[in-house]
């Protein structure tokens, strides 16, 4: 009697473990997909944030009377913070670009920039654009950097870069510059050192 009602239990059970087994396995496999989509989503709007130092070479495009346009070369270093979040962009950046020669007087533009702009998806690779103003002084000069009155202009400033970065640092390259009056204009090319926290997954 007590085996006929063994048997009768295992066969009411069996298939109701069954059925249960079968219902619990998908629902725990939708459920880390969907936690693994919802992280995947989340992500791109994580912060990233890093200090930069620069260095390179610029060309400053100022206007003579008699030969139109001419192109100075100059060493340049700068400096800044950036930060971003999902593909909102924004920078600080102090720039001070100089020509280095013996025989003539001193020459260059110094600047401070604040930019907005964006940057493209991803977390190693990316690329950054961004514009914002600029408060640029010349070099040298009778109003420039040293004298008592500085010619300080008001111009628009503009950050182009590449970035290869890992968890904590990378580097980047940067096409920057200020547009705006002669005396203060000028593009450079830079390698970027890089350090702070990057968006990885």
């Amino acid at each position: 009697m007590l085996g006929c009602q063994a048997a009768f239990c295992r066969a009411r059970l069996l298939p109701a473990l069954i059925l249960s087994c079968l219902w619990i396995a998908p629902a725990t496999l939708l459920g880390t997909r969907a936690d693994a989509q919802t992280a995947q989503a989340a992500a791109p709007n994580e912060w990233s944030a890093w200090v930069f130092a620069r260095a390179g070479a610029g060309w400053r495009l100022a206007a003579e009377s008699a030969t139109g346009v001419s192109a100075q070369s100059l060493v340049g270093l700068s400096a800044g913070a950036a930060a971003s979040r999902g593909m909102a962009f924004g920078m600080l950046r102090a720039a001070y670009n100089e020509r280095l020669s013996f025989d003539t007087p001193d020459s260059g533009v110094q600047d401070y920039a604040a930019l907005a702009g964006v940057r493209s998806r991803g977390d190693h690779l990316i690329v950054t654009s961004a514009a914002g103003f600029a408060v640029a002084t010349p070099i040298g000069g009778d109003n420039g950097l040293n004298s008592l009155h500085p010619d300080r202009q008001l111009a628009v400033a503009y950050d182009v870069s590449a970035h290869a970065d890992r968890r904590f640092g990378g580097i980047a390259f940067s096409l920057s510059g200020v547009v705006g009056p002669a005396r203060v204009r000028y593009v450079a090319l830079s390698l970027d050192a890089e350090l702070g926290r990057f968006r990885t997954r």
